[in-house]
């Protein structure tokens, strides 16, 4: 989900990924024109991993996300 609200904008991602062997999964925000911003690592939470983003800067217009596991994309999605 995403959303702005009050000055604050929040990204958050719930998956069910399996244990990654080695490294962390990232999420990223994408725009239509492959302009890129990191928003942070997926946290082993609730039976999955979680993932809670947020900052005064409206990225709106980021419309899709994609979870990295190293270079892999593992989960895409848009908004």
């Amino acid at each position: 989900t995403r959303k702005f609200t009050n000055g604050v904008f929040s990204h958050i991602i719930m998956a069910d990924l399996p244990e990654p062997a080695s490294g962390n999964y990232q999420a990223w925000l994408m725009k239509d024109d492959n302009t890129k911003i990191l928003t942070g690592v997926l946290k082993l939470a609730k039976g999955g991993y979680l993932l809670e983003f947020s900052s005064n800067i409206d990225y709106s217009d980021y419309k899709k996300v994609e979870v990295k596991l190293g270079d892999k994309i593992v989960m895409t999605g848009s908004f």
